[in-house]
């Protein structure tokens, strides 16, 4: 129950009764516990963030060494390719080395 009080000087004043009283005090403590909760949702989804971003960070220093690695032995790939051309005419040069030499030998 509410009732309106006029102070000495004119002022209107409300008081309310003892009911009214504890349904103020349940509402505020309600809304302070909505807006606790609310705030260790905030901070909690933050770390969460936190360490997430970590993570990919991690992840990313990974795949950027692969690719570094990758970009090494792709940069030896011309020079493989000219050795083992070379490597192929040696073969060939080789194979008829020893055709010559069975000819001469009388081995085959």
């Amino acid at each position: 129950m509410i009732d309106s009080v006029t102070n000495p000087d004119g002022r209107k004043r409300y008081m309310i009764g003892a009911v009214e009283m504890w349904i103020c005090v349940v509402v505020a403590t309600s809304l302070l516990a909505i807006v606790a909760w609310g705030a260790v949702w905030v901070i909690t989804s933050i770390n969460d963030l936190g360490k997430t971003v970590a993570s990919m960070d991690a992840r990313t220093q990974v795949i950027q060494a692969q690719g570094n690695t990758l970009t090494l032995q792709l940069a030896d790939v011309p020079r493989l390719t000219t050795r083992v051309a070379e490597l192929s005419v040696q073969v060939d040069r080789n194979s008829d080395d020893i055709k010559e030499l069975r000819s001469v030998r009388g081995l085959r």
